[in-house]
């Protein structure tokens, strides 16, 4: 209620953050409640639409203050014209924790000469987007690999309940598609596929 008071302040600043933070609370409520569901199948099928991959690689940076973050650049070198068959809020959720957890990577170092970079990418072959999420921090460790994609594990991050990881997989599996973690490239980077639905 207050945010939605707050649009109607003249300040140009809040009437463009408040949607935004009213936009972050509904997901926020969402990815709770898919938290609480997990594993009792209650995550619902995708809604699926025709987006604009940018624009939603755009939100997910902004939600984190990416641009304009005093250490960390954020790439979206998606271009324009990719257009991705998923669930809005779905695939919001699978971007933004891929993204929230490289910037937690690359806060954590503390070397002033480190590059610290988040790049987002995609191309279209055929019916499918491939989506790469990739970053220039420490890497994942070679221990934590196998069960990367698996609930209730953690990795090397402090404070999670290792759940992140494991509900982007079952997301993109429910839209037909996967994640691998690609450890040819340094730093952290995951690929996406995601294939439009069928007719």
């Amino acid at each position: 209620m207050f945010l939605e008071r707050l649009e109607h302040v003249p300040d140009p600043t809040v009437s463009r953050l408040a949607p935004k933070i009213l936009a972050t609370l509904d997901r926020a409520v969402g990815y709770t409640q898919a938290v609480m569901s997990y594993g009792k199948a209650q995550e619902r099928p995708p809604q699926r639409r025709l987006l604009a991959l940018q624009r939603v690689g755009d939100d997910v940076a902004d939600v984190l203050g990416l641009q304009d973050h005093d250490t960390v650049a954020f790439e979206n070198n998606v271009p324009e014209h990719i257009e991705i068959d998923a669930d809005p809020e779905q695939i919001f959720r699978v971007l933004l924790n891929l993204v929230r957890n490289a910037l937690q990577a690359l806060e954590t170092e503390k070397d002033e000469t480190l590059v610290r970079r988040i790049t987002m990418e995609a191309m279209r072959e055929g019916d499918c987007v491939h989506v790469v999420i990739s970053d220039t921090g420490p890497g994942i460790p070679e221990n934590t690999r196998k069960a990367l994609f698996k609930a209730f594990h953690s990795g090397s991050k402090k404070g999670g309940i290792g759940l992140g990881l494991a509900i982007v997989a079952e997301l993109l599996k429910a839209h037909g598609g996967s994640i691998d973690l690609d450890e040819t490239r340094p730093g952290a980077c995951f690929r996406l596929k995601v294939p439009d639905r069928r007719s």
